[in-house]
């Protein structure tokens, strides 16, 4: 048997939420996996002190009254340092696909309050169900960022690989989800979207908190993405280095075709030297769409996205996203049913009917 990821999703670092410990965390979790020894990894990556785990449990039931301790080096109260991740003891606790499976974290740290968070508001694959701080931080959730377990049979682990419209899961979720029903026991997915995040540059000089939008993406994709060890990575990259150039960053951060795309290039490679699977969307249209109340289009990026979209689908495994969601009237602009009303993210029904055009082109192209 192999360690293999049930969930992980990539935390970043929010100083500027504020965001509470809660006297008890409860979130659930989606299983494609059969196997057992489970472990959870808690990060504190993004803050000084430590964060103390007083209580972290597993459980078939949402109550978490019937759970199972889990330690780290037997102890079942421990520490995560500042600045440091752990994964905690292999628990004798089997799981099985389709079966879904509830973590409570009960922590505390000097400041009473923690940076280090995950982002996810589809709650396709992964839920928290104890009730937020405030309404402004329901999607947000602390502590928790993976679980792996022993799988009794080899699975192919995807990693989705991006900015906010990865992150925000509707469609890398709405993918797993049709995978995992095609799949049952064979397959597993990792979410590395980051809100915000630019393929060749870090954080966004005009936010309040640039460090919340990470490292450069072609900086942070090896430890992200790689260093998982994922059969295929599927990637939307490089709409942040267009937008927010001149409405969030300086206008010298608007790159040409050419560095855009020896950005993508460089993922490309490194997936084809380490024998990964590296499947491309292309970059959508964004034509109306503001960023901190700065409209972020202007034909000079347009044209730079056409020529970067033209590069990619020349790729091995690309899939035109930019083609399939772009209304009929009007190349620049997304369609109306894919709109969120932002002009930029998909809305969550229009995530699922995109997520079945990636799903069908992925299997006719023979990637799964």
């Amino acid at each position: 048997m192999t360690a293999t990821f049930i969930w992980k999703q990539v935390f970043t670092n929010y100083p500027q939420l504020h965001y509470p410990l809660l006297p008890q965390q409860i979130t659930k979790y989606y299983c494609n996996l059969t196997g057992n020894y489970l472990q959870v990894r808690l990060n504190n990556q993004a803050n000084e002190d430590a964060l103390i785990i007083h209580e972290l449990m597993i459980s078939r039931y949402p109550d978490c009254q019937i759970a199972q301790t889990l330690t780290f080096q037997n102890q079942p109260h421990f520490q995560v340092a500042g600045g440091q991740s752990l994964w905690t003891d292999a628990a004798e606790f089997p799981v099985t696909a389709g079966e879904t499976y509830y973590l409570s974290l009960k922590a505390t740290n000097i400041s009473g309050t923690i940076n280090s968070l995950g982002y996810a508001p589809a709650h396709l694959i992964y839920q928290q169900l104890t009730a937020p701080p405030n309404s402004s931080l329901k999607d947000y959730y602390y502590g928790i960022d993976a679980l792996r377990c022993q799988s009794t049979d080899p699975a192919v682990l995807v990693s989705f690989f991006g900015d906010s419209i990865i992150g925000q899961g509707y469609l890398s979720e709405n993918i797993s989800r049709l995978f995992y029903h095609h799949w049952p026991q064979k397959i597993t997915t990792c979410n590395a979207g980051i809100f915000g995040n630019r393929l060749l540059h870090s954080g966004q000089i005009m936010s309040q908190n640039p460090t919340s939008f990470s490292q450069a993406g072609n900086q942070r994709f090896n430890p992200d993405v790689l260093y998982d060890q994922p059969q295929i990575v599927i990637t939307l990259t490089g709409s942040n280095d267009l937008m927010t150039a001149g409405a969030g960053c300086p206008n010298r951060d608007l790159p040409n075709s050419q560095q855009l795309i020896s950005g993508i290039q460089r993922l490309a490679k490194i997936c084809q030297w380490r024998k990964t699977i590296f499947v491309p969307l292309t970059l959508p249209p964004f034509q109306g769409a503001t960023n901190l109340g700065l409209a972020t289009w202007q034909p000079l990026k347009e044209h730079v996205r056409k020529l970067t979209n033209h590069w990619i689908m020349q790729l091995p495994n690309a899939i035109d996203l930019a083609n399939y969601v772009t209304a009929k009237s009007n190349s620049a602009a997304l369609a109306p049913e894919f709109d969120s009303g932002d002009h930029w993210h998909f809305s969550a029904s229009g995530a699922r009917q995109i997520s079945q055009f990636i799903y069908h082109e992925l299997r006719n192209a023979e990637v799964l």
